[in-house]
């Protein structure tokens, strides 16, 4: 039987009325696919980049003027256009064994970059830690398949890898992880680096990369926790003023960076409750129009089994819980909520709960018209989730895959030819969110 993923795929392409329709439900036959795919193969032959998910849909002249994104309106926009996004974490920067992007000794980056491309990723997360961006200038350490990038400083590599994104329409966005290599630190200082520190991180990435027209956002502080507070009125533990004043100076300073400033919650950036009273304000409304809140949420295959046993109806009573925590950020704020981080194993080996766990949080994500996304991750090193490639860099998880189509199955796509940003818009995976038929 063929894969499903291999069915939505097709589906994206504009093809699906090729299939049959009596084949069961999830699945065709291989025969069947093979007649459709070979209908459309001279279409497909040869394409460098994403065959766009609707042909009524013409790229949209977006001009020769900057990109400027906003996150108002419970949406992202970039130069008042609906972007739907779908994306992905990428790490390595941040951890102290390799402070390179782990798989690039096993493929090359245009062959990665090409795999997100065809899978309907538009957009990278780079997680970075404090002491790498204030070593920004040292040499990356490994051998590469791509041989020239063992010669390059940090500064280079990331330069040169954004700029190859930009080159497969791929945005990216950079994520402070960490502060030091080892761990994600509950607050955003610790007695090795301080605030300054974190801020001069900033700076210095920031002051590199503005010019870069798809670096569309930041992420100001990975997953506060622990002693992290929002609105007690302790300076010293409230993450709500500290992402205030971290996105008010880097804003201010870096006026030519026009992305997104994503901020995330407490618990892991579970819990956002405390915004109703006490929401971010980044001293401007130019600043605060590009605002977005960034929950994270994982099931039993990360924070186990146990946390679970107590809900009665599992998974439908999970329901409340995200409703209660994120769900009512863009009804309550108008600002868009874009989940910065979800996943997880998605096979019965590891766990058959958190199988039906990502299946009803999918769901919950359409029908919540909050199918802009960042999953966690690419990298198949990540313990307690695995990532959409298999340990050798080359295969797929195609269940995972799948089920990421769901939720973001029409993403936007953005690029740049000659001085003109072009967009194609994609659409909403609900179509009752689109704003048209709201109103029709």
């Amino acid at each position: 039987m063929a894969s499903i993923s291999n069915l939505m795929r097709l589906a994206t392409q504009g093809v699906l009325a090729l299939l049959p329709t009596s084949s069961p439900e999830g699945s065709i036959t291989d025969a069947s696919l093979a007649s459709a795919t070979n209908s459309v193969t001279p279409l497909l032959r040869g394409l460098a980049y994403p065959s766009f998910t609707k042909a009524m849909h013409g790229p949209i002249d977006l001009g020769k003027e900057e990109l400027t994104w906003t996150g108002t309106n419970k949406e992202l926009r970039v130069n008042g256009k609906t972007f739907h996004l779908k994306g992905l974490s990428w790490f390595g920067l941040e951890v102290g064994d390799s402070n390179m992007l782990l798989g690039l000794n096993n493929r090359g980056l245009d062959e990665i970059l090409q795999f997100l491309v065809d899978n309907n990723f538009n957009a990278i997360r780079v997680p970075f830690s404090t002491k790498w961006a204030l070593d920004y200038d040292t040499g990356v350490r490994g051998y590469f398949r791509d041989g020239d990038i063992n010669q390059l400083s940090r500064r280079q590599f990331l330069n040169k890898f954004i700029e190859r994104a930009a080159d497969f329409k791929i945005l990216v966005m950079l994520d402070s992880h960490r502060l030091n290599d080892q761990e994600i630190p509950e607050l955003w200082y610790s007695q090795e680096y301080t605030q300054e520190d974190m801020l001069a991180a900033w700076d210095i990435l920031l002051g590199d990369l503005k010019h870069h027209w798809n670096l569309f956002a930041i992420d100001l502080k990975n997953e506060p926790h622990g002693a992290a507070t929002w609105g007690s009125g302790n300076a010293a533990t409230d993450w709500n003023t500290a992402a205030e004043k971290i996105g008010k100076h880097l804003l201010t300073k870096h006026p030519e960076f026009k992305g997104l400033v994503f901020v995330e919650g407490l618990g892991y950036s579970i819990e956002f409750e405390k915004i109703k009273t006490h929401p971010i304000d980044f001293g401007k409304p130019e600043f605060n129009e590009r605002l977005v809140y960034s929950p994270h949420q994982y099931g039993p295959s990360v924070t186990g089994d146990l946390h679970f046993a107590g809900y009665v109806n599992f998974p439908a009573s999970q329901l409340s819980e995200w409703e209660r925590c994120w769900g009512f950020i863009e009804e309550k704020t108008g600002h868009a909520c874009v989940l910065g981080e979800w996943g997880g194993k998605y096979d019965s080996y590891h766990n058959d709960k958190d199988m039906v766990w990502q299946d009803r949080f999918a769901k919950y994500l359409v029908e919540k018209c909050m199918s802009d996304q960042f999953v966690w991750d690419l990298n198949p090193e990540s313990g307690d989730t695995g990532g959409v490639l298999k340990a050798n860099w080359w295969d797929a998880e195609e269940k995972k895959l799948a089920l990421y189509d769901t939720v973001q199955p029409h993403p936007s796509w953005l690029w740049k030819e000659g001085d003109t940003f072009y967009l194609e818009p994609g659409e909403y995976a609900n179509p009752k969110c689109d704003p048209y038929n709201k109103k029709h």
